[in-house]
């Protein structure tokens, strides 16, 4: 199986300037009664929220989805290849059977960026294996899960390296397609950060890889610990964050009780302004956003802080903007959430909602986020517990 370099544009640090209307003291019927929301005390709440966010990201988030298998090898204890024929010399026996995984593909890449300084790379794999992937072997401490990422440029073929034990595993259950495996989902974040330079640099390559250790005692055979890992094969062209449409900045949803007590909402990708670096070609112009009840019709979040609201209102909002979903009924609902960026190009038409043609471009696909048991409260329980 030959590694494919897949090329993705992420994007140079920069963000458009856009105006925000804040409307304060509005009227809202809230479950049959009226009410009186302050919108500037509810857009605070809704900003302290996305700080909150923030802080627990360690960054301001945007995701790019490879989906890129990857080459796989068994190593030793030391990292180290080991050849097929050595494989065959060694007569693997164990009960683990010595058999490499299914498929191990990289499924996407986060940028987690500290603004004016650089950012961190999260990665996640999907591993099909019919052998359980743990952070530490228990026969062998030294072996233990890793991600491996690396970044050359022209003048420097490893500017950038750093070998991350900051691993997550969330056993994901049968694998569909062989159910002799379970699916595994190996997330790794760089232990350093990657320089704002090095993120700049032209022609830069990123290289991401990880050694997957499992909890079997392969010493019953071999002197060699074996696990596989995935060899480097994955680049970009640079700068590195230089296309909108070729990643996803995160919108910040706000669950009911923020902006108001029966209502849903979602931020813009900057609403702090507290990374206004992006160049005006590599800032999204505005993101998709709709949410979905119990699994239902997607359904578009009403801007109402736009300027142009009027014209965008159902479903986009821009990087300083709110946006809030229908009253809903009290209860308890499972919350699906998705949003995508969309770039103007310069022959858009300002009274045209954005679509992907010849006046704009989106990011593809909608990624989706899932928030169950979200509860709406009738408004004296929201009073009563939240305010009080």
């Amino acid at each position: 199986m030959k590694t494919i370099k897949k090329q993705l544009l992420i994007a140079t640090l920069s963000f458009l300037t856009i105006a925000a209307v804040l409307q304060s003291c509005k009227k809202t019927n809230l479950d049959g009664n009226t009410e009186t929301i302050n919108e500037n005390a509810a857009i605070e709440r809704m900003k302290q929220n996305v700080a909150a966010q923030i802080k627990a990201d360690g960054g301001i988030n945007s995701r790019t989805e490879v989906n890129q298998r990857l080459k796989m090898d068994f190593v030793d204890k030391n990292g180290n290849i080991i050849p097929a024929n050595k494989l065959s010399q060694n007569n693997l026996t164990s009960s683990c059977m010595g058999d490499l995984p299914d498929y191990i593909d990289l499924q996407y890449l986060e940028s987690i960026v500290t603004c004016g300084q650089g950012a961190k790379i999260k990665v996640t794999f999907a591993i099909s294996w019919n052998n359980n992937i743990v952070t530490q072997n228990p026969f062998n401490t030294s072996l233990r899960t890793r991600g491996l990422f690396r970044i050359g440029t022209p003048s420097n073929n490893n500017v950038y390296s750093n070998t991350s034990f900051n691993v997550q595993i969330v056993d994901g259950g049968v694998d569909p397609g062989n159910s002799s495996n379970n699916i595994y989902y190996v997330t790794s974040t760089t232990t350093t950060m990657v320089p704002n330079d090095v993120l700049k640099a032209n022609n830069a390559v990123l290289r991401v890889g990880g050694v997957f250790v499992s909890d079997c005692n392969t010493q019953e055979t071999t002197t060699q610990n074996l696990s596989p890992t995935g060899i480097y094969g994955y680049g970009f062209e640079t700068p590195l964050e230089g296309n909108p449409c070729s990643r996803n900045d995160r919108a910040y949803y706000q669950q009911p009780g923020t902006y108001a007590n029966n209502r849903i909402a979602i931020a813009g990708y900057d609403v702090l302004g507290s990374c206004p670096s992006y160049s005006e070609e590599s800032a999204p112009s505005y993101q998709r956003v709709q949410y979905s009840i119990n699994n239902g019709v997607w359904t578009s979040f009403q801007n109402n802080t736009s300027l142009l609201s009027n014209i965008i209102g159902s479903g986009v909002v821009s990087r300083t903007d709110f946006a809030r979903s229908e009253i809903l009924a009290p209860g308890t609902y499972n919350v699906r959430i998705r949003y995508a960026n969309t770039k103007l190009k310069p022959n858009f038409t300002l009274n045209t909602v954005p679509s992907e043609d010849a006046n704009s471009c989106i990011y593809g696909g909608w990624p989706t986020s899932t928030n169950p048991n979200t509860i709406v409260w009738t408004t004296e329980t929201y009073l009563n517990q939240v305010v009080n």
